[in-house]
């Protein structure tokens, strides 16, 4: 199983952050103003979602 691209967890991670929050978060707030604690967590995640939507797309029930 390949790695997910960072950059395109990066951005997932973003987008999950802007969910939670209820409002959108700017790349260049994300990247400035965002704990890197934070945004670690919100990468974890996201990379969560990435490798369980690897295994579901390529093992269908």
């Amino acid at each position: 199983m390949a790695e997910p691209d960072f950059y395109k967890v990066d951005e997932a991670a973003r987008r999950l952050c802007s969910y939670d929050q209820g409002h959108d978060i700017a790349p260049e707030v994300w990247a400035n103003d965002t704990p890197e604690s934070e945004r670690q967590e919100y990468r974890s995640e996201a990379y969560r979602f990435a490798l369980v939507a690897e295994v579901m797309n390529s093992h269908p029930l």
